[in-house]
């Protein structure tokens, strides 16, 4: 009942927000509550690819022929970005602000939105420029958020790179399979559970497929931490993970000894603290480096998690890295993000804001972003050598990876 008062203050939040008009209030429930499903099968299997951490979909918008590219993220609502919107001819309806101060969205209703042989009608989706609201690191055609999955059971098997988006609840049962009730909470319905931490520590966390860490908690949630464990944080210099519509430059790394939810039990898990968006403020997000150690099903009707192992191990308890985080700038340039105190890049006297001109040989103008975070985090590459761009000459620097966590 916590979490569900808190999504309704959200909501008055948004409503707020949104007021611009005296029928602010109908059009924003028409959003949250529009939308009818359409079950052509009792099962739809719909391949993935990962770019990174994302799950990308090919999505069918009303009568076009053509599929365009959506991230499947749980954590997210469904929108389309500004050029795909164009293409369609899809009328602009209602303004509304974003979290990016400065940059509009525009209510759009589109007659059906189909994944698979699954489809949602009469639904209400925001249109927003997405490069701009998420920087050069996201280019899709769209979102694809619990606000469409709520209607289905939704299982991503990350193994076979499958969605299997089902009508009906799966008739067989897993001997090792775990269920965890879940709350699908109005108006955002992203899925939640509640989670201990060390025995004593409570938080709801969502799951997110659209996170590529294992457990994220908001900035505020270090006030409860004892102070021995305040002693263990590793603080970043920059920042390492940036969400939209925030202005922290900085980011925490912990360590727990278990985290537990219902069946689920996970020991020594790496936890980064960040400033999260207002929908996120009170609650973690778990992520891709926990998800993808299970075929994990979200029944939204049935507001239950089925989590079964996939064979894959447990999440890893420790990171090996050069501790350095990189970004692509305004014009494309690859250039320093932050980097953890302590960590080998930080040793490397590198500079936040520093161009990076290659990684490993490879030049990085010639690399998407997901290309360069796979080999600054793929444990088979023990070394990091960069050519970093020092005023008007190039430097080499050399990054031999450890465990973040020494103990």
């Amino acid at each position: 009942m916590k979490h569900l008062s808190r999504s309704l203050v959200l909501f008055l939040i948004l409503l707020g927000l949104f007021c611009g008009r005296s029928f602010c209030q109908s059009e924003i429930m028409g959003k949250f509550t529009s939308g009818r499903p359409i079950y052509a099968t009792n099962e739809s299997v719909i391949p993935f690819s990962l770019e990174g951490h994302r799950i990308i979909v090919k999505v069918r918008i009303n009568d076009s022929s053509k599929e365009y590219s959506f991230i499947l993220d749980t954590g997210a609502l469904t929108f389309i970005d500004q050029k795909a919107a164009d293409e369609l001819n899809l009328k602009k309806g209602f303004e509304m602000p974003t979290m990016k101060q400065g940059e509009k969205a525009f209510l759009t209703r589109v007659d059906r939105i189909s994944l698979g042989e699954m489809a949602v009608e009469d639904f209400e989706i925001p249109i927003m420029d997405i490069p701009q609201q998420f920087d050069r690191r996201v280019m899709s055609d769209g979102f694809i958020g619990s606000d469409f999955l709520r209607f289905f059971r939704a299982t991503v098997d990350y193994e076979n790179r499958n969605i299997i988006l089902r009508q009906n609840a799966d008739s067989v049962v897993q001997g090792n399979e775990m269920r965890i009730k879940v709350d699908i909470p109005f108006p955002m319905r992203f899925p939640t559970l509640s989670l201990t931490m060390d025995d004593s520590l409570k938080i709801n966390g969502i799951i997110d497929t659209g996170s590529p860490y294992a457990l994220v908690l908001p900035m505020a949630y270090l006030e409860k931490l004892p102070a021995d464990s305040k002693s263990s944080l590793i603080r970043s210099k920059g920042i390492l993970a940036k969400w939209p519509g925030t202005s922290l430059d900085y980011n925490y790394l912990w360590r727990i000894k278990e985290l537990k939810c219902g069946e689920l039990e996970i020991e020594d898990l790496p936890v980064l603290f960040a400033e999260l968006p207002l929908n996120f403020t009170s609650s973690g997000l778990i992520g891709k480096k926990v998800l993808e150690h299970y075929l994990l099903t979200i029944d939204y009707p049935g507001q239950e998690l089925i989590l079964v192992p996939n064979g894959t191990g447990n999440p890893r308890s420790n990171i090996f890295s050069c501790g350095l985080g990189l970004k692509k700038d305004i014009d494309g340039k690859t250039v320093v993000q932050g980097f953890w105190e302590g960590s080998p890049a930080d040793r490397a006297s590198l500079v936040v804001g520093t161009e990076i001109v290659e990684i490993n040989d490879k030049t990085t103008s010639d690399l998407s972003l997901a290309q360069i975070n796979s080999i600054l985090e793929d444990e088979r590459v023990k070394t990091i050598k960069l050519l970093v761009r020092d005023g008007g000459n190039n430097k080499e620097v050399e990054l031999a990876k450890e465990l973040v966590f020494k103990k």
